[in-house]
């Protein structure tokens, strides 16, 4: 660490978004809406990063309610078993595993809460649904 050698670690100033859709310019459209700031170390710091807070427990265990979840808005091409941040109608920004079910042209959005169910969404509209991919989770363990 920099502190080891008489500097102090950098740290990055970064809004925290919420996952929830706004409902006031267009209702049901989720929009970069600030809600708090988070200190983010610079090793976790990338250009095109979005922080959002984790509002539901679909993800649990691997993402907590709470958590607060680095995005890079630059990666958008799907890796089958990673997880992404996707734009949904209605439901605000959603995080999932995606799977992709070349079969039948379609990705598979799953939990990791065995409660919820699989959600399917067309390969041809992916691409525009996709935010970025999720490369950081601050949590408590």
């Amino acid at each position: 660490p920099a502190e080891a050698y008489g500097r102090k670690a950098k740290h990055h100033q970064m809004p925290v978004y919420s996952m929830a859709p706004d409902n006031t310019d267009q209702p049901g459209v989720w929009q970069e809406r600030p809600v708090e700031f988070l200190s983010v170390p610079e090793q976790l710091h990338r250009q095109g990063l979005l922080v959002v807070r984790m509002d539901e427990n679909d993800m649990e265990p691997v993402i907590q309610r709470g958590a607060y979840v680095g995005i890079d808005k630059d990666k958008k091409t799907v890796r089958s078993g990673a997880l992404y941040a996707l734009d949904m109608p209605v439901e605000g920004l959603i995080i999932k595993k995606v799977l992709h079910d070349a079969e039948n042209a379609r990705l598979i959005l799953r939990s990791e809460n065995p409660k919820y169910t699989d959600q399917m969404l067309p390969a041809e509209n992916a691409a525009e649904r996709i935010v970025g991919r999720v490369v950081w989770v601050m949590q408590a363990v």
